[in-house]
């Protein structure tokens, strides 16, 4: 149950930055058949689902080589803020 952050599903879930620079996570609601590094169909499903994305990363690995969780990913687009709000990215 849940919605937003909370939702639970077991849908990829990829970090999209749009065609303004926004960024955000947005959870591929097809991923059926979707391959791991596949960003160029990550970006056409997407698309379809009506989502303005310039570029998509799929937050698969974060440092060390562990696994992505939602708190790394949150961790990673506040640190993506935090940079781009000093002028850093």
């Amino acid at each position: 149950g849940g919605e937003g952050w909370c939702a639970n599903t077991a849908n990829k879930r990829v970090l999209v930055t749009d065609s303004a620079g926004c960024q955000s996570v947005v959870e591929i609601e097809n991923d059926l058949g979707l391959k791991a590094g596949d960003t160029q169909e990550m970006m056409r499903r997407l698309r379809a689902q009506g989502v303005d994305v310039a570029s998509v990363d799929p937050v698969g690995d974060v440092e060390g080589g562990k696994p992505a969780t939602l708190g790394d990913e949150m961790k990673q687009i506040e640190a993506a803020r935090s940079r781009a709000a000093n002028g850093n990215e």
